[in-house]
This record gives C-alpha cells, structure tokens and sequence, in this order.
C-alpha cells in the first residue's frame, strides 16, 4: 500500500461513514472530500513525510467537518497520559503552539481543534510546518518546508473564509 492509501484509511477511520469520494493531488497536499450519509461533507489537506519510519510521525493534515478546523496527526504508538498527547506545532511563521491532542485510533491518531485564522495566513505567506508530538516517554517529530500549492490546497477547506 502506498502512503497516500495509508492516509486514506486513517481519515476514513476517523472520519463519518463515506458515500462519494474525491482525491486530488495539488503540489505536496493531497486533498480530499468525502461526502457523508447524511450530506456533510469532510474536507482535508494532507501531507506524509518522506521518511515515514525514521520520524515516526505519518500524516499531517488539516481537516474540515462541520464547519470545524482540526489539526489530525498519525504517527507511532504513544502511550499518551490520560488519552492526551501535547502536540507543538508551527504553521509558517506564526508562533510555534503547544497544546493538548486527543489519542483515538489505537493511540496512533492525534487531534486537535483550535486551528486559527491567523495561523493558517502565516502557513500561506511562509509554507513550512513543524510539528512534533510528545508523551511522557516520546518525543516524534516532522517538518515540511517549500510547500508547493499550499494556498491552492488551503482554498479548498470549507471551514476556511
């Protein structure tokens, strides 16, 4: 299977149950919409790593569903503390994040939802990301510089004005 069809699964699994799908590759993100049963929609941009097993982080992507921006990283088994990992993040050159994400999926999924605005113009004006994910024994990590059609890929998250 190849890294975009890990992907695949992993926003499906956390993801509502899919009726119509579409996948579109704009420069470094792939981006995809699934139509859900009852006509939500769930939008997101993703970006894999080159070396997925040297840094144990997977995917990252951001991810609108009902009009909600989420941040949804996978990566390597983290045991986590009390379900929660902390997830530093930088998009661009805003300031770098430090907050709290949500395990689910085998504790190999984190998420978070407090993505804002100006986070993302930065991301647009400077299109690089860092981020790592940590728990009391692990430190995993992943940057993305010279993101190619970023702003192209952003326009199409429908949570995004």
């Amino acid at each position: 299977m190849n890294r975009y069809g890990f992907c695949f699964l992993i926003l499906v699994a956390v993801s509502p149950a899919a009726l119509a799908q579409q996948t579109e590759q704009l420069g470094d993100w792939e981006v995809r919409e699934i139509q859900g049963p009852n006509g939500s929609r769930t939008v997101s941009i993703t970006l894999v790593p080159e070396s997925m097993e040297a840094q144990g982080v997977h995917m990252f992507a951001l991810r609108c569903s009902a009009n909600v921006l989420a941040l949804v990283v996978t990566h390597s088994y983290m045991a986590g503390d009390d379900n929660k990992v902390r997830i530093r993040y930088q998009l661009g050159d805003a300031t770098e994040q430090s907050v709290s994400g949500t395990l689910e999926s085998g504790n190999q999924v984190s998420i978070y939802l407090g993505i804002r605005q100006s986070e993302l113009q930065a991301l647009l004006s400077s299109p690089r990301i860092t981020v790592l994910v940590q728990d009391p024994n692990e430190t995993l990590r992943a940057n993305w510089t010279d993101l190619g059609s970023t702003s192209d890929a952003i326009d199409r998250l429908s949570c995004v004005m």
